[in-house]
């Protein structure tokens, strides 16, 4: 009787198997991962939340208090890839996508980014040198551009040639890191700004200087693919938010890294030799000095950079030439959230008669949206400093830190987006974002040279720190979320594409116009533009919403 206690008690917790099985092990090393228990059958299955270490170790892996994003759970599969077939390590395209669930449940309402915060710092510095790069070279361009003897169309031509790389470039490399992933994308995209970076520095005449930009936009294309990253690991309760905050980093870098430009001119303004070997002036500086950051960030990406389970999947799958299973579909459990003040105003209990069933008019609406917003801030970029100087005869320094003081209030705007997600949703959002857009331009519209300084200066604070971060990037949000399931990376790059065209396509449109008709018809046009985008917004709000209830957002 005690031998037989003995033997019970060392078999007891332990999964009943028979011989046959013996052989074989319980489950492969590669999905031996703290998430997932096994209990003899053929998959793996969660942590029970019964479970009091469990919880603790779910606790334990959650994001910071102080960030304000806690709870919820979240899950996904990888549709699309049979499970017999083993991934390098022993297991399946499936068993990938297992881990990476158990990560994302783990994780909180933060998803997997929480566990691993090193690579998402990595993907910022890619975010934020890829608007950095036109922002510390934009001080001395325009004298470069004299210098090799050009104008001022040849320096539209040399501006815009940034935006035409980078729409040139962002949907092929969205389809590329389905296929490749992360890692390999984001760092030949750093190299090519780097060889960018150096071209541009090297420029002795205008086309090759042409084509340093055109090459610093084509790397700077994986702006889609960094969303895709954050939108992938996220769950849809806090991925506005997530996004929210990288967007800040890219605001970060075009309206504020022109001071680094500055600096750079300062330093470096006398010319320099260094080693007998390379001379540095401060025309080519920048262009030293966004290569030797480009380099910087492939080094951290290939040496640094996790891949996520699930993007493993999909470059394993791609590898053996079976179908790609697309993003991975998070079903987070439905979380209380706080009533709107507007709530009564949208009216949502009258139906959604005339609302698309498919998603594909939903996403090719908030292309537009996006279209709207980002040619409308492109305008402002564009002629807004002309108008100061024109009408109010500002200064160079004193416009520069005018749009660079309202760049900076329009980042610490998209750092405490998180309160006003808990109280607006993202379609009340694009509205108040749209409506400020519109009073700063028609307030523009209004000024002439006797009317008091101060009124510009809010207009430019209205559009700069409000609107247009606010608005856009409840865009990029809902555009996300709708987009749930589907290949993140692909449909994201295709929304800065579309981003770009604006950017290029408005400031010709306006230059036009202004030459022609004035600032006031200008500001007017643009004005009158985003109201009737505002009526759009306003007729389809009900069904954006619904698609975003569709997709767990």
């Amino acid at each position: 009787g005690g031998k037989m206690n003995a033997t019970y008690n060392d078999m007891r917790g332990k999964p009943f198997r028979s011989s046959a099985e013996e052989a074989t092990p319980l489950i492969s090393d590669s999905r031996k991962l703290s998430p997932l228990h096994y209990d003899g059958t053929t998959e793996p299955k969660r942590k029970s939340e019964d479970n009091p270490e469990d919880k603790a170790a779910t606790s334990a892996s959650s994001p910071p208090p102080w960030l304000g994003l806690g709870g919820g759970s979240s899950s996904y599969t990888e549709p699309g890839v049979p499970k017999d077939v083993e991934l390098s390590g022993g297991a399946s395209p499936a068993a990938a996508a297992a881990e990476g669930e158990g990560d994302h449940e783990h994780a909180g309402d933060w998803g997997s980014i929480s566990k691993d915060w090193g690579s998402a710092l990595i993907i910022c510095l890619v975010v934020l040198l890829g608007d950095s790069a036109r922002g510390i070279m934009f001080p001395t361009l325009w004298p470069l551009v004299q210098s090799l003897g050009g104008d001022r169309t040849v320096h539209g031509y040399t501006v815009g040639s940034f935006s035409f790389g980078r729409a040139l470039a962002s949907p092929c490399i969205g389809r590329w890191s389905g296929k490749h992933g992360y890692k390999a994308t984001l760092g030949i995209c750093s190299l090519v700004i780097c060889l960018g970076g150096f071209v541009y520095a090297t420029a002795r005449n205008l086309p090759m200087l042409i084509a340093g930009q055109i090459l610093i936009g084509i790397g700077s294309g994986s702006l889609g693919v960094t969303r895709a990253y954050v939108a992938e690991l996220s769950s849809p309760a806090s991925r506005t938010v997530l996004l929210a905050y990288l967007t800040a980093v890219q605001y970060c870098g075009f309206t504020c890294t022109p001071f680094i430009g500055a600096i750079l001119t300062y330093i470096f303004g006398g010319g320099y030799t260094i080693a007998n070997l390379v001379e540095v002036d401060k025309f080519n500086a920048p262009g030293y000095f966004t290569s030797l950051w480009a380099i910087s960030n492939a080094i951290l990406l290939f040496v640094a950079f996790r891949e996520p389970a699930h993007s493993l999947a999909r470059i394993e799958a791609h590898k053996l030439g079976l179908p790609l299973p697309e993003s991975p579909k998070k079903q987070p459990k439905a979380a209380a959230k706080p009533a709107s003040p507007l709530e009564g105003f949208d009216i949502d209990s009258e139906g959604e008669e005339g609302c698309f069933e498919s998603e594909e008019p939903v996403l090719a609406s908030l292309l537009f949206l996006n279209v709207a917003t980002k040619g409308s801030i492109a305008c402002f970029e564009t002629l807004g400093a002309m108008f100061a100087f024109a009408v109010f005869s500002m200064s160079i320094p004193s416009a520069g830190q005018l749009f660079a003081g309202c760049g900076a209030a329009g980042v610490v705007s998209l750092l405490f987006f998180r309160p006003l997600c808990n109280v607006f949703d993202e379609v009340q959002l694009i509205l108040g974002g749209i409506l400020v857009m519109v009073v700063s331009c028609l307030t523009v519209a209004s000024l002439h040279s006797t009317t008091p300084i101060y009124f510009f200066y809010g207009a430019v604070a209205l559009m700069y720190a409000i609107g247009y971060p606010i608005g856009h990037t409840a865009v990029i949000g809902v555009f996300s979320k709708v987009a749930e399931g589907k290949s993140q990376g692909t449909l994201l790059s295709w929304f800065g594409t579309a981003g770009s065209l604006a950017r290029i396509l408005f400031p010709m449109f306006s230059g036009y116009v202004a030459q022609t008709l004035g600032f006031s018809a200008l500001f007017t046009f643009i004005g009158a533009f985003l109201i009737a985008t505002l009526a759009a917004v306003m007729y389809g709000r009900k069904c954006l919403r619904r698609h975003m209830r569709k997709k767990g957002g």
